[in-house]
């Protein structure tokens, strides 16, 4: 749209089927408008914590909240954290020590193999596999808490759809994995290195929702595609997660059909010579 745009003129209108935004700038606009709200998650989920058996709960609901925040829609920071820590307590409680053990045995092994680096090289090739093993593991984890938190599905039943997303999503749960690690670990890292509390802050501040949004955006797209998208088509319902997206009250019929880039532009007619009037 130019400075010296005709608004007596219509365009043919903006297609929902046009260009959208990428992710990557969702993300950053989101991170923005959020920025403080994401603090709070932060200091919630870290007093939440504290009892380690309450882990698991804790990070379902915090991605109750993130994975509402990548898909641009409203959430509630207490109240929807507080309800999926209750509601979905149950499931979410052995996800959270399954991936606790096998996380920590993890970190248990990269912790010993550098150690023995030096006796021969096998202790080199079991820190690499360990490291993929971790990736893979941590990946798995945030499909997990993300399903825990918004489909009522079996703790078996989850960590199957997680092993199957964790594959089908390749490297961009890997990725996901990676990032996660780097928010988190880097001020930590930086930390040891400088000694600056500044920078500590960081970490016990922003780094852990900060992380659930990196993986809320990167891989809750694959649990709508493949896990929420075919349950909802199965039984004939539209999924309700876009119902925000609907006037109140009309979450079952659209109000209106958008015909947005299909209209035919309109354009105001010139006035001729002969139909101008002048004043005597």
């Amino acid at each position: 749209m130019g400075l010296f745009y005709n608004y007596q003129e219509s365009g043919s209108g903006v297609s929902k089927n046009g260009p959208k935004k990428s992710r990557i700038r969702i993300f950053f606009e989101v991170f923005g408008r959020k920025f403080w709200n994401l603090i709070l998650i932060n200091l919630i989920y870290g007093i939440f914590c504290i009892p380690i058996f309450t882990i698991g709960p804790a990070t379902a609901a915090a991605f109750k909240v993130l994975k509402n925040y990548s898909i641009e829609k409203n959430a509630f920071v207490w109240s929807d954290f507080w309800k999926s820590f209750k509601e979905d307590f149950k499931v979410s409680f052995p996800l959270g020590i399954i991936y606790f053990i096998a996380l920590g045995g993890v970190a248990i092994g990269m912790y010993i193999y550098p150690e023995s680096m030096g006796e021969s090289d096998l202790y080199k090739v079991l820190m690499v596999i360990t490291l993929l093993v971790g990736l893979i593991v941590l990946a798995s984890a945030f499909f997990a808490f993300l399903m825990a938190s918004t489909i009522k599905l079996s703790v078996k039943d989850i960590l199957k759809n997680a092993f199957i997303l964790t594959i089908v999503s390749g490297w961009k749960g890997i990725l996901a994995s990676v990032l996660a690690i780097i928010a988190i670990g880097l001020p930590i890292f930086l930390f040891l290195q400088i000694g600056n509390l500044l920078i500590l802050s960081v970490n016990l501040l922003i780094s852990q929702s900060l992380a659930g949004l990196i993986a809320s955006f990167i891989c809750y797209p694959f649990v709508q595609k493949y896990v929420i998208e075919p349950y909802y088509k199965a039984i004939g319902k539209d999924n309700p997660e876009y119902d925000y997206l609907k006037p109140e009250g009309m979450q079952d019929a659209p109000v209106f059909n958008d015909k947005g880039g299909e209209e035919v532009p309109v354009v105001k007619a010139k006035k001729s010579g002969k139909n101008k009037k002048t004043i005597s």
